[in-house]
């Protein structure tokens, strides 16, 4: 009975040890594996596998009977994979070397002021002298605008008056090169208290001592709509309210 069980084992494992690997191209059986992989034992080709481009895992053969398997080579996906990732690499450095140019640009345009400056008279020979100065913030959408009142003539008490007993108003408008309003104005009470009340920052400009007072500086934000408008911005008005 064991004879027997023998012979059948024997009869089961021929077709497995004397045909090897069939190959399903070809129809023949001289496909073996061995430590490089599928090798056709009468070609010595290497039927493989490799990834393509997009991704996909594709059959192919190290060798020359690709036309005959109807497969392509692996050295041809390989190359071509190659020639399409330094391809991808190089459309993606043009675009970031685009993008840091305009960025930088954007980033020169940001820090440039927009400033002027004006003098203003007053009838009890108080003369003072006003420098205003805009810059966008693109992280909040605002334009900030640091004006300041500087003392040119006349007596400090004179001076302080106009930020402490006054009513007087200091009006920032932006226009583009046609004279044109483009947003509503700032308006900056000359008042400390009414300023600081409205949301402004107030701050005095002195001397070597407090007592030399020389001006007063003023911030204030604006919400702006876009860089593109604050760059429509090509002048600034400033005009006092009394």
């Amino acid at each position: 009975m064991n004879k027997k069980l023998s012979y059948l084992s024997l009869f089961l494992l021929l077709p497995l040890t004397g045909c090897g690997n069939w190959n399903i191209k070809t129809g023949s059986s001289d496909i073996q594996i061995s430590n490089d992989g599928m090798v056709d034992q009468t070609t010595r080709d290497i039927l493989s596998k490799e990834y393509d481009f997009q991704g996909n895992l594709k059959d192919c053969t190290v060798g020359k009977s690709s036309r005959r398997r109807d497969l392509p080579s692996c050295n041809d996906i390989i190359e071509r994979r190659t020639k399409e990732i330094l391809k991808q690499e190089k459309a993606l450095a043009k675009e970031l070397q685009k993008k840091e140019r305009q960025q930088k640009k954007a980033n020169e345009f940001i820090a440039r002021k927009k400033s002027t400056s004006n003098s203003f008279t007053f009838p009890n020979g108080l003369k003072i002298k006003t420098v205003t100065q805009v810059r966008f913030n693109p992280e909040t959408n605002e334009i900030i605008v640091n004006s300041e009142v500087l003392r040119q003539s006349g007596e400090i008490d004179e001076f302080m008056r106009i930020f402490i007993d006054g009513n007087s108003k200091l009006e920032i408008s932006f226009f583009d090169k046609q004279r044109f309003e483009l947003v509503d104005p700032m308006v900056f009470p000359l008042n400390i208290y009414e300023g600081q009340n409205a949301g402004f920052k107030y701050r005095k400009n002195v001397g070597k001592d407090s007592s030399d007072l020389k001006g007063i500086k003023m911030v204030g934000r604006k919400g702006i709509q876009s860089l593109s408008e604050f760059s429509k911005i090509t002048s600034i008005g400033v005009s006092l309210k009394i």
